[in-house]
């Protein structure tokens, strides 16, 4: 028996992360989502952790109801990350997806998606959000007919592509990973940006194996 090491933990993940890049995604249309909802709403989900798998299942039935209108009979994937802090380190829980753009039926049929109206996704989005917490009791038919009154529900469903230049639009490369706080902070105070300080390091004990 041994522990597993930090190094062996994020190793997994980084090879789960070339596998999904260089064998599912590559070949395939797919893109990069993200799920967000009102400050209203992040309270329940800011005392109480167990609900944040509420949120999967929003999304996910969602990107899945909306291929399904478009593609019947077929079934589609997605890989989905829940994060809970935003840019500027709040409290602020959202889900980023990779989803793919297609669906393949019962006999093997690939069939991709023509276009993706993300204003229909996000009220779809929205009404399970709103379904899931009635059914737990934490929002009655009156705030809920509220919340749809407002001009924005706060509910947002946008795609993103970090590889698109955002002055010009053109696509731009990873150069490479920089983990050198001294070298993190000299960039960022070249580039006008804050630097904020990396997590520090796990502390703690990891699952035994084999």
């Amino acid at each position: 028996m041994a522990d597993l090491s930090l190094e062996i933990w994020v190793s997994h993940f980084s090879l789960f992360a070339e596998h999904l890049n260089e064998n599912v995604l590559s070949p395939y249309p797919h893109s990069h989502q993200v799920y967000t909802i009102p400050k209203r709403l992040r309270v329940y989900f800011k005392f109480n952790r167990k609900l944040n798998h509420l949120l999967y299942r929003a999304a996910w039935n969602a990107w899945d109801e909306c291929i399904k209108d478009s593609l019947p009979e077929c079934e589609t994937g997605s890989v989905m990350a829940l994060h809970t802090a935003g840019d500027l380190l709040n409290f602020h829980p959202h889900i980023h997806a990779i989803c793919l753009h297609a669906g393949i039926n019962s006999r093997a049929e690939f069939f991709e998606m023509p276009s993706v109206d993300n204003e229909y996704l996000q009220r779809i989005f929205a009404r399970n959000v709103f379904s899931f917490l009635k059914d737990k009791g934490l929002l009655s038919d009156d705030d809920i007919t509220l919340m749809k009154s407002w001009s924005h529900s706060g509910f947002n469903v946008f795609e993103v592509d970090p590889l698109k230049c955002p002055k010009c639009g053109g696509e731009m490369k990873i150069k490479a990973f920089l983990q050198d706080q001294k070298e993190i902070t000299r960039l960022a105070q070249h580039l006008g940006v804050i630097p904020w300080r990396a997590p520090p390091p796990l502390n703690q004990s990891f699952p035994q194996a084999a």
